[in-house]
């Protein structure tokens, strides 16, 4: 408060003072300070029409003439100031902390990030669309390196707005999908992973739902495709639904449901009207999902819109050389195919899955022409890029198989089951390791349960048969056989098998007849071959018909001049015959072609 002020006569009014009237010399003072300091006398009785200020004078009211006028109130001491002023700053210090401690928790200091949040929502919004929707186009090309190009424009953008949400969560959308196309990918799975924690998990954010499910897609079926059911179910007129089904459609193709993959890649055609004559990512997938079914027609026609819309695309490339070794036989246009994939024009644009597909079929191949050494460094480079490649290692199984190394061969074929608990071929491989090593009991559980599970698979039945036939079980195996011979595709090469199998169950029992009428069957219901001609063979050596199997391995050699395993039991035949001088020929041609051919040291000595 300002010091007291003194009244003169004479002078004018400051702020503050009161008129006291006629004042005696020297002016009234104004008391101030506390009443300890300064004792307020008694107010004399108001003279009459003089007013009271309140109804009591109080310690804080001065006595001034007639009538008592409140002052400006009480005036603090020092320390009352200093105190009041010490918890203001402490409450100022406590309201500073608290706010700066709340950056430690996802609403930043002084809950900034929710405030901001809310300020740029449209904005963030308009950005996940934005990098939404050009990503999807660059993916129609289908091809490995404009799917990383696409994954990788997510996550610039995102790094350029952190804050968006939605777009955090499309990111790890963006990640997984391109996995579940092209491979797994471990630093992409860990920038999914990522994205993912950067979710706050109590917060409902748009795509969240759907990276989580296209994450689960990549361990477990079952639980991927109750996810991406959930997920579907959530913002159905969203864009977002063409990464879904795209998601399900490869789902499907690894679960072998060749009718659902291919409902799921038709839906997301039908997204892109517009777009259907370069969308080689919905022709790729309807390729694979028809060959799945067996429509090999249907398959080369999606592949040949494929490769229009993509010339690029190594994963077309590679089922076209697939069907044409499979289904037409024709081991140079495979071999061409997947040289350009491996070696050619088409190697920048293939993943390293597609590159290890291609070696492995590149393996089969060389394989079934007897040609084990090249077969076994095609396998190993196939495992070097990707080393748990399940063709790569049954293929690798197969040829430590032919050289009777039993226990290493199960020790290849048991991985590829583990990686793939689905696939046909790795579970035939794996029973049939185990029956060469007399596991019959474990054999027969394994392809019981196969059986249940694809009852209309050929194969499977043929397997169960020589599993049934080596316990002892002829009555069982020839059920077997016969179930196969009804289920096998004709087109396949391995179509004879069942009737090869039968045949030398019947022969061995003294059933000639029966045999050769099987035998019979299979010449005029299934396409004549090579691999056919040789099963012909073998089964004519099997029963002493050394003339006949002569002449059905040299019909082999004529359709495939390269088949180096046809010609080694030529050798062998023309030994057993007593014709050394053909046999060291033909054995010799072996030794040109693969010196270290299984068991061809042994027929020469």
């Amino acid at each position: 408060p300002p010091p007291a002020q003194k009244h003169g006569s004479g002078g004018g009014m400051a702020f503050g003072e009161v008129d006291l009237g006629d004042a005696p010399s020297g002016g009234a003072e104004i008391i101030s300070g506390t009443p300890e300091e300064a004792p307020l006398p008694s107010a004399p009785a108001p003279a009459a029409g003089a007013s009271i200020i309140g109804s009591a004078a109080s310690p804080t009211e001065i006595a001034i003439g007639a009538a008592p006028v409140r002052s400006r109130g009480r005036v603090d001491s020092d320390d009352e100031r200093r105190g009041r002023g010490r918890w203001f700053a402490a409450g100022a210090f406590v309201l500073v902390i608290a706010g700066a401690a709340l950056e430690l928790t996802p609403y930043g200091a002084f809950a900034r990030y929710p405030i901001s949040d809310a300020l740029h929502a449209s904005d963030y919004q308009r950005a996940t669309m934005a990098t939404a929707a050009a990503a999807r186009t660059q993916l129609l090309t289908d091809i490995y390196p404009d799917s990383k190009s696409a994954a990788d424009a997510v996550d610039a953008a995102h790094k350029g707005s952190p804050r968006a949400r939605e777009l955090t969560a499309y990111l790890a959308v963006s990640e997984f999908e391109h996995q579940l196309r092209f491979g797994v990918d471990a630093d992409r799975s860990a920038r999914a992973r990522v994205a993912l924690g950067e979710i706050p998990p109590n917060l409902p954010i748009k795509y969240a739902l759907v990276a989580t499910a296209l994450q689960d897609a990549l361990g477990d079926l079952t639980r991927g495709r109750a996810s991406l059911d959930a997920a579907s179910k959530r913002d159905p007129g969203d864009p977002i639904q063409e990464d879904i089904a795209y998601a399900h459609g490869a789902l499907e193709l690894r679960a072998r449901d060749g009718k659902a993959a291919n409902a799921a890649f038709q839906k997301a055609l039908g997204m892109r009207p517009s777009d259907a004559a370069k969308n080689a990512r919905a022709h790729y997938g309807l390729a694979r999902s028809l060959y799945l079914d067996g429509d090999a027609a249907g398959a080369r026609k999606e592949i040949d819109l494929t490769m229009t819309a993509s010339p690029k695309h190594a994963g077309a490339r590679y089922l076209k050389a697939k069907i044409a070794w499979e289904i037409d036989h024709d081991d140079a246009s495979a071999l061409d195919g997947l040289g350009s994939i491996l070696e050619g024009a088409f190697k920048d644009s293939a993943s390293p899955t597609e590159q290890a597909n291609a070696l492995s079929l590149r393996g089969d191949l060389q394989a079934a022409r007897g040609r084990s050494a090249d077969a076994r460094a095609a396998y190993e480079s196939a495992l070097k890029l990707e080393p748990h490649n399940v063709d790569a290692l049954i293929g690798q199984g197969e040829v430590l198989f032919s050289e009777g190394r039993f226990t290493e061969a199960l020790s290849r074929f048991d991985t590829a089951v583990q990686a793939d608990a689905l696939s046909v071929r790795a579970i035939l491989s794996d029973a049939k390791g185990k029956i060469a090593l007399e596991h019959l009991a474990d054999a027969k559980t394994q392809l019981t349960a196969a059986r249940a599970a694809f009852p209309k698979d050929a194969r499977v039945a043929v397997e169960l048969g020589k599993s049934d036939e080596a316990l002892g079980d002829k009555p069982a195996a020839e059920h077997e056989y016969l179930a196969a011979i009804d289920l096998v595709d004709a087109t396949k090469t391995e179509a004879i098998e069942p009737y090869v199998a039968l045949a030398a169950l019947l022969a061995g029992e003294g059933r000639t007849k029966d045999a050769e009428a099987k035998l019979e069957e299979a010449r005029s219901r299934l396409q004549d071959s090579a691999p056919m001609q040789r099963a012909l063979g073998e089964v004519a050596a099997a029963q002493g018909n050394f003339d006949d199997a002569v002449t059905h391995y040299l019909s082999a050699i004529q359709k495939n001049p390269t088949d180096i395993s046809t010609k080694f039991l030529l050798g062998v035949t023309y030994r057993k015959m007593g014709k050394m001088d053909l046999a060291s020929a033909a054995l010799d041609d072996v030794v040109g072609s693969d010196k270290d051919y299984p068991g061809l040291a042994p027929e020469r000595g």
